[in-house]
């Protein structure tokens, strides 16, 4: 059958569907920053700041099927991997609300990188904790920590409201944000995979 013959170039297949669907979006990111380039003659450019604002979503798109993936294969447990998954989720929907809320009052600069920090930490500690066998009840607490992810898309989209306040740039911005979310969510995964 058909599967049967694709099954040993199941790799190179979907490789090749990956870099077809990065394309596509990179020509649809493209196509927005002509957008922006009309209107951008006496602005700065932010080929930079998008960039880094794609690379800070990842994250967010590769940690819960990187933690299931690492755990079922370290352990054998898929409860487990699912159980810390999902503790890593609530956390972040717990934790969210409140950053964003800190970065209201102080600001991206004074909130983003302690918030930051503590995640990468996070995530460090539960991936020697993985490693090295460490007890289940701590990898629970671990994923919990690392879910003072900062939810960078917020962050972005409110730095482009700032700049772009009033103007009709600001809704070319927010589709390229939905561009770069979409990007995120079909890169992250089988990178951390």
């Amino acid at each position: 059958t058909l599967l049967t013959r694709i099954r040993p170039h199941r790799e190179p297949l979907a490789l090749a569907i990956d870099a077809a669907v990065i394309a596509a979006c990179w020509n649809i990111t493209y196509l927005f920053r002509l957008g922006f380039e009309r209107g951008w003659s006496a602005r700065p450019s932010y080929d930079g700041w998008v960039l880094a604002g794609l690379l800070a979503r990842l994250p967010l798109s590769m940690t819960g099927i990187g933690l299931i993936t690492m755990l079922s294969q370290q352990r054998g447990a898929y409860t487990l991997a699912g159980m810390v998954s999902a503790c890593f989720a609530l956390s972040i929907a717990v934790l969210a609300p409140r950053i964003s809320a800190l970065v209201d009052r102080y600001g991206q600069f004074r909130v983003l990188p302690f918030a930051a920090a503590s995640s990468a930490l996070s995530m460090l500690a539960l991936l020697a904790c993985a490693h090295w066998q460490g007890p289940d009840w701590l990898l629970l607490i671990l994923a919990a920590a690392v879910g003072s992810l900062p939810s960078m898309p917020a962050m972005v989209r409110a730095r482009w409201t700032a700049i772009y306040s009033g103007t009709p740039q600001l809704q070319t911005a927010f589709a390229l944000e939905g561009v770069l979310d979409d990007l995120a969510f079909i890169v992250g995964p089988p990178l951390s995979v």
